[in-house]
């Protein structure tokens, strides 16, 4: 990192230290998560959107990175530099790669391709029913059958994301432990509409759905397969939300 980028990143503020930090790349994975924090409030770093609260006893920042590597390790960095969590969660969708895997199945343990350091933190090791699944990190959006078929074939990953190769780097960089959850938004067998990758680009949820809008005025015959997205998306948020806040919990 640059003496730039260094100097930009604000000294760590005791006050704003936190316990988890969960690193979702865009609104629409986050949304429920947000919604379940108690005395919540919401900060705009530039870099990332931020919303802190309390999960029972935990103090909790919610962070929006944007999608793709570059993002979300920006993001990760300064947070862990402001605000030195016990723990990160690279958390969020991911598409099958694995034909076994189905829609909505929460991937966790989930062990990024590139990165396997100690400070990965291992779940499985006291629960040996719990299979350890393999995360790949692309540069781009996975939506053609053919592309998940191969990347299968080639790497033996069960799914793939855009994000988390790029926070476990960070992590790895910055001595702090991750952990990685994912949930299934598309299968194997499913191809993604080709707007999508138009759309995760966008910045914020509103640029999102703006995006979505123009490819409805361009195609309108789309209409059905992005209604169907974004109902999936609703569904597939929530249940890991409610995963996420239920493994807290029992951690406690």
């Amino acid at each position: 990192m640059s003496n730039t980028e260094l100097e930009l990143i604000p000294e760590k503020n005791p006050n704003e230290q936190t316990d988890v930090a969960f690193l979702y790349a865009l609104s629409v994975e986050s949304a429920p998560l947000e919604g379940m924090l108690q005395k919540s409030h919401k900060e705009d770093w530039h870099c990332c959107q931020l919303t802190f609260g309390r999960l029972g006893d935990l103090r909790v920042a919610v962070v929006q990175t944007g999608a793709g590597q570059k993002k979300a390790a920006k993001s990760a960095r300064r947070v862990l530099n402001r605000l030195r969590p016990r723990i990160v969660y690279s958390v969020g969708f991911a598409g099958a790669l694995n034909p076994a895997l189905e829609r909505f199945q929460i991937l966790d343990p989930l062990y990024p391709m590139n990165y396997q350091p100690t400070n990965i933190i291992d779940v499985a090791t006291s629960s040996t029913d719990k299979k350890q699944w393999g995360l790949y990190t692309a540069d781009h959006v996975v939506a053609k059958l053919s592309e998940k078929a191969k990347l299968f074939e080639k790497y033996g990953m069960d799914a793939v994301d855009m994000e988390t190769d790029a926070v476990a780097e960070v992590c790895q960089d910055c001595d702090a432990e991750l952990r990685c959850v994912r949930i299934i938004s598309d299968d194997a067998k499913e191809e993604l509409p080709p707007d999508i990758e138009n759309i995760l680009n966008q910045n914020s949820g509103p640029e999102q759905w703006g995006a979505a809008l123009g490819a409805l005025f361009r195609k309108p015959s789309r209409a059905l397969d992005l209604i169907k997205l974004k109902n999936v998306s609703v569904q597939a948020a929530q249940t890991l939300a409610e995963y996420l806040v239920k493994t807290l919990e029992e951690d406690q």
